[in-house]
């Protein structure tokens, strides 16, 4: 596969994210600057480690990004390209000689869906990793590349597997009672051992910073033991689930992005009631799974001939999800109103709640502990009215009777 294009943003295998994002194709990670803002520090003090550190330049250069599906880990670990896009200078990264090296990513699940031969997928993500190893090489020596896998985990699931979707069908003819796979035609060890020798170099190379992401279960699977066995050494990120409050002000923050990807006008009530209820429709973690159910809405709506100038309200999420889940329209309103005072009762009653003290900053910390509870009550009740959902009561549909 030719790799000429690697600079290119368009690019399907590996794309400058700082090009992309001087060109206005990366938005800001919003909601996620602590963990922005901790991979930041961490690639940067890479940067900034006298070579003769060995130890200190191998724990500090590799960052592992973790979390569950639906947290947010690639919007993250654009948002930090995004942040750094904004320090360097245009021309520069234009012609690959910005002053940080450059910030490239790959993402391997896609290719894979992309490319289901094993071999093929192997010798494709090796040239790959060979192009951004001769790049870092080409570079100032007091410059670093920024290399970003994610769901790096399907290299090595691919590597140590023996089977290939496309060269091993299933076999029936075999006498056993259950199918098998063959493995004839895409048994290559060469391919193997070459894409595995490349990854270890990059990861140990003094040029290049790892950003690997993945989810813990896969990581445990797949790459653990790899990992120990060459003894390298990551510093590792956990990305936690967004709580439905911190959603809505991510939601609310991009209305207008959602608004032209869904072509509906979104009312805050319909992103709160999604916030609440998507729970009930996703096994993934927030944020994602409350946009899957503002993107599943519009897709209902729209099938059932809804004009693009109507408004999106929580009554069209609940519409949605009742039938979605086969449960009575009032049921769905119930539960969401239920939800909502249980979580508006919750914090009120917890007077030295998370999110009040949050509120508070770095002004509670020179505070006694009686005046920052009041405080942290004070603030509550004053916000009281934005955790309600008075609006949202028992009733029938009447914009499409």
């Amino acid at each position: 596969m030719n790799t000429n294009h690697v600079k290119n943003s368009n690019s399907q295998v590996l794309k400058n994210l700082l090009e992309m994002a001087h060109k206005g194709f990366l938005e800001p990670c919003v909601g996620r600057d602590a963990e922005i803002r901790a991979l930041s520090t961490l690639l940067d003090s890479g940067n900034n480690n006298n070579s003769g550190n060995n130890n200190t330049e191998s724990m500090t250069k590799n960052v592992l990004v973790l979390g569950e599906s639906g947290v947010g880990k690639t919007s993250i670990v654009r948002g930090y390209a995004h942040a750094q896009a904004r320090k360097c200078n245009l021309g520069n990264v234009m012609d690959g000689r910005d002053t940080r090296g450059g910030i490239y990513a790959m993402d391997l699940l896609q290719l894979a869906i992309q490319v289901p031969c094993r071999v093929k997928y192997l010798t494709i993500v090796t040239e790959y990793m060979v192009k951004v190893l001769r790049m870092s090489r080409e570079m100032n020596h007091n410059n670093k590349m920024t290399l970003i896998l994610d769901n790096f985990d399907v290299i090595f699931a691919w590597m140590y597997s023996r089977h290939c979707l496309e060269c091993a069908p299933v076999n029936n003819t075999s006498s056993s009672s259950s199918p098998t796979l063959t493995t004839s035609g895409c048994e290559n060890m060469a391919v193997q051992i070459a894409c595995e020798n490349v990854f270890l170099e990059l990861m140990h190379s003094q040029q290049v910073n790892m950003v690997l992401v993945t989810n813990p279960t896969a990581y445990k699977k797949y790459v653990e033991d790899c990992m120990k066995r060459n003894e390298i050494q990551v510093t590792s990120i956990h990305i936690e689930e967004m709580n439905a409050n911190d959603t809505f002000h991510l939601l609310r923050h991009r209305k207008a992005y959602l608004e032209n990807q869904f072509a509906y006008k979104l009312k805050d009530s319909a992103l709160r009631f999604a916030c609440v209820m998507s729970c009930k429709m996703s096994h993934r973690q927030m944020p994602a799974r409350a946009i899957d159910l503002v993107e599943y809405t519009c897709d209902f709506i729209l099938h059932d001939g809804v004009s693009h100038s109507a408004s999106l309200t929580h009554l069209d999420v609940a519409e949605a999800l009742s039938s979605m889940l086969n449960l009575p329209f009032n049921q769905i309103l119930q539960d969401g109103q239920r939800m909502m005072a249980e979580e508006q009762s919750f914090k009120l009653h917890r007077r030295t709640s998370t999110y009040a003290l949050k509120q508070l900053g770095k002004e509670g910390a020179n505070s006694s502990a009686s005046s920052l509870v009041g405080r942290a009550d004070s603030l509550m009740r004053k916000n009281q009215s934005y955790f309600t959902f008075a609006d949202i009561q028992p009733q029938k549909l009447t914009r499409r009777v």
